[in-house]
Formats: structure tokens, sequence, C-alpha cells
């Protein structure tokens, strides 16, 4: 395949490449699909069995136990603008990372957050290869009420996939 093109294997996107890649995982929040690196990713799980939390910014939807741990279950559509996420049966949570957990991996360039968290999603996609220069920087969003919660923009395969800065995600999710 040429440079930054595309094969579908097995229903993983792989992407024949010269030089180094970052990976992402990405999913879909309605019709847009979004991406997170791969390396913040602990798990993605099915279970969306959450406690709510009253009285929580309206970006937290609740907590869960995963196997004995506190989730904080965090809706990223809300953080960008959206209206909250409906249970449907392709609903999903990425489990991110802890620093703690990203530390001990000697992954200093990524931060998440101190405390366990999940991003309620309205489907995964696929781990997807990004070439540098497929990455461009994300213009303002002046609808988005977190300011850079989109950190880059990838065109691949005539799909727009935005880059989410988990960070500032969760930051923003629990302070708003």
């Amino acid at each position: 395949a040429a440079r930054g093109g595309g094969d579908r294997k097995g229903g993983q996107m792989t992407t024949a490449t010269s030089g180094p890649q970052k990976r992402f995982c990405t999913f879909f929040l309605g019709e847009e699909r979004y991406g997170i690196d791969i390396l913040t990713v602990r798990e993605v799980n099915r279970q969306v069995q959450i406690t709510p939390a009253r009285g929580a910014p309206k970006a937290v939807r609740g907590f869960m136990n995963l196997r004995g741990q506190i989730v904080t279950v965090i809706d990223p559509a809300v953080r960008l603008g959206h209206p909250p996420r409906e249970l449907l049966r392709t609903s999903r949570l990425i489990i991110l990372k802890t620093n703690a957990d990203l530390a001990r991996l000697g992954i200093a360039e990524l931060a998440t957050d101190d405390e366990l968290a999940g991003l309620w999603i309205d489907r995964i996609a696929d781990v997807v290869g990004v070439e540098a220069d497929q990455i461009s920087a994300a213009p303002p969003d002046p609808s988005s009420d977190g300011g850079q919660l989109i950190s880059a923009i990838v065109q691949q395969n005539e799909q727009v996939i935005r880059l989410v800065d988990p960070s500032a995600l969760l930051r923003h999710g629990v302070s708003g």
C-alpha cells in the first residue's frame, strides 16, 4: 500500500508506513468520529451500569464498579457541546489509565487523571495508525465550552478524526 494508504484486515485498520506512527483508539459520538491515544486506554468495557452522581457537573454521568475499583464515568459529548448520551446497544466505556499507570510505563508526554475514569461513547471503531504528517492542529471550536478539548485533527480515508486530549477532557469534565 502507498504511504498513508490503509487496508482492512479482520475489522482492524492496517497502514503501510515508512516512519513512526501514533496509534489511536477511535470511537463515535453520534456520527462524529473521535480518537484518543491508545497508550492512555486501559480497556474498553461493555458494562454501562452506572450509579448516578447527584449534584455532579452535567458531564459526570456517575460511577461504576470495575472489579472493585470505582470509576468516574464522563460523558465526553457534553464536554464537547452535544446533548448527553443515551444508552445504546453499542454504548461502551473507554476506561483510561491513570497518571500513575502512565508514569509506571515511562510515558511522561501523556496525561489523563489521578483517578480512574471512563468515557461513555456511542460505539467503538478501530485502532488506527497515523503518520505525523496526517495530524493537523485543531481549529478553535466556539461551540465547545471546554476550550481545547480537541487537540488535533486527522484526515484519513476521507474521514475526519477529532483527537481528544484526555487530560483536558477529564479536567473539564469534573469541574464544569
